[in-house]
């Protein structure tokens, strides 16, 4: 039997995919903090807690310090741009 929906579930649907299109893309791009045990397994620190931003800020920390280090890159500075 055919399905027969409205010009109303329609929108309906393709709201809801739109948005869980944008809810996907939107955890995608959170930052995520895996540790390792010393038998090599990974597990992930959850978003939002003070565990997960400490390590996080330490991490940032770490990544400025290391840059500041670095030459001037110049066209690798031009290509980050471009995924902003």
């Amino acid at each position: 039997m055919k399905d027969r929906r409205g010009a109303v579930a329609r929108a309906t649907g393709l709201a809801e995919s739109v948005a869980a299109a944008v809810r996907r893309r939107q955890q995608s791009r959170l930052p995520r903090v895996l540790l390792y045990d010393p038998a090599g397994e990974p597990s992930v620190l959850r978003s939002g807690t003070v565990d997960h931003d400490e390590v996080l800020f330490i991490a940032d920390g770490l990544v400025a310090v290391a840059l500041e280090d670095q030459p001037d890159v110049g066209v690798a500075d031009d290509l980050l741009e471009d995924e902003l």
